[in-house]
């Protein structure tokens, strides 16, 4: 029934893209963890969402209407606003009430309420029990009713929780952008894909972790496109699937996707959390890489970033990047890295030397195809152990 119902999840997120589309959020909620940059003295300051979009690759904001005429691409995106998950704002409210330091905070300055809410263990179990205890009752409710309503509830579960369609549409726009040299739409289009992985993590990890490469330079559009691709395929799309079939019923994505706004939104047990969660998963998006892409130089790159353990970084990202990027670099001949990435590798892998060369325009198809045959041998093997189990 699970690759059926994602089937058919991917036929509704086809007709109706929710996740594609902008979201609005009360300033109440939003204000806080969506905004990119606060400027109490600007009247629409006051919005998040009408922020211009981090760029992530001169650290500043991406406003297209400051040194040339801008295309008409660069002006439908801007005017589009932050993509924003429809289940972020619950998420929200749950950290927001669960937070051990949520009166102090509302009585902060808006740069300290921008900060991520302090959640202890109990209330991480709060923000991600909840909702896995509401799917689980529904669809216990629903199969006493009939089959047919549970699956339903799977095709709901995965049209929320797995970005199949989104992550389609944003990289094929990317990567259109990128091959017809559309430098200027392309940085705001990528700008707003990684606002859309949480707005507040675009801004928390700044310049260091995507602005600059070994040698200190500015990386290609090209490199940032690549590499925020291999990290939106795994975190919206193998990862929820792992949980999908790990755990019973449709609880699994809905676990995987409140404990990554947990990370993003709170700290510091919930980044621990996340990184155990990912621990596993990653692991094993890394070995598909290597079955469909070189294989030496990804077994290479896997094992010299394996042993690495991350801490309570301010980006709960990093230890995906830090796996994700040097391995998908190997299995496509290509360096995918970021300064978050060398800083650790410097200190915990100095003999690792990350062969290949650096993305060009014509990379982000290669990159394509590597996502596209780790995807059929994902649903390959995803379906050989339901067919076993």
């Amino acid at each position: 029934m699970g690759l059926i119902a994602l089937i058919f999840s991917v036929v509704v997120d086809a007709i109706w893209p929710l996740r594609g589309r902008p979201q609005d959020l009360p300033v109440d909620v939003g204000e806080r963890d969506l905004s990119v940059v606060a400027e109490p003295a600007d009247p629409d300051a006051a919005d998040p969402l009408a922020e211009p979009p981090y760029d992530p690759l001169t650290d500043s904001l991406a406003d297209p209407l400051v040194s040339r005429e801008p295309s008409p691409t660069v002006q439908r995106t801007a005017a589009a606003g932050h993509t924003v998950h429809p289940l972020l704002r619950p998420a929200l409210r749950l950290i927001d009430w669960v937070a051990v330091d949520r009166g102090a905070a509302a009585a902060a300055p808006a740069a300290v309420q921008s900060s991520p809410r302090t959640v202890t263990a109990p209330g991480w179990l709060v923000v991600v029990g909840v909702p896995v205890v509401l799917v689980a009752l529904a669809q216990w409710l629903l199969g006493a009713v009939t089959g047919f309503f549970v699956f339903l509830l799977h095709v709901a579960v995965l049209y929320l929780t797995v970005g199949l369609g989104a992550f389609h549409r944003q990289f094929s726009e990317l990567q259109l952008l990128v091959g017809a040299g559309e430098e200027e739409s392309a940085r705001v289009v990528l700008a707003r894909w990684i606002g859309a992985g949480g707005a507040a993590v675009a801004r928390l990890r700044g310049a260091a972790a995507i602005r600059q490469t070994v040698d200190g330079s500015a990386p290609t559009l090209a490199s940032a496109a690549a590499g925020h691709a291999v990290l939106a395929a795994y975190r919206d799309v193998f990862a929820p699937l792992f949980w999908y079939l790990i755990l019973p019923g449709a609880i699994g994505p809905v676990f995987y996707l409140f404990a990554r706004f947990a990370a993003c939104h709170s700290q510091p047990f919930a980044r621990t959390a996340y990184y155990w969660i990912d621990w596993l998963p990653l692991r094993l998006s890394s070995l598909v890489f290597a079955l469909v892409g070189r294989f030496e130089d990804t077994m290479y790159a896997l094992r010299a970033v394996s042993p690495i353990r991350v801490g309570s970084e301010a980006d709960p990202y990093l230890h995906q990047r830090l796996v994700l990027l040097p391995v998908a670099g190997g299995a496509l001949g290509l360096r995918l890295t970021d300064a978050g990435v060398d800083d650790h590798l410097r200190t915990q892998a100095p003999d690792l030397d990350l062969p290949g060369g650096e993305p060009e325009a014509a990379s982000l198809r290669p990159v394509s195809g590597l996502l596209l045959r780790s995807g059929v041998v994902a649903a390959g093997a995803w379906l050989l152990a339901v067919l076993l189990a």
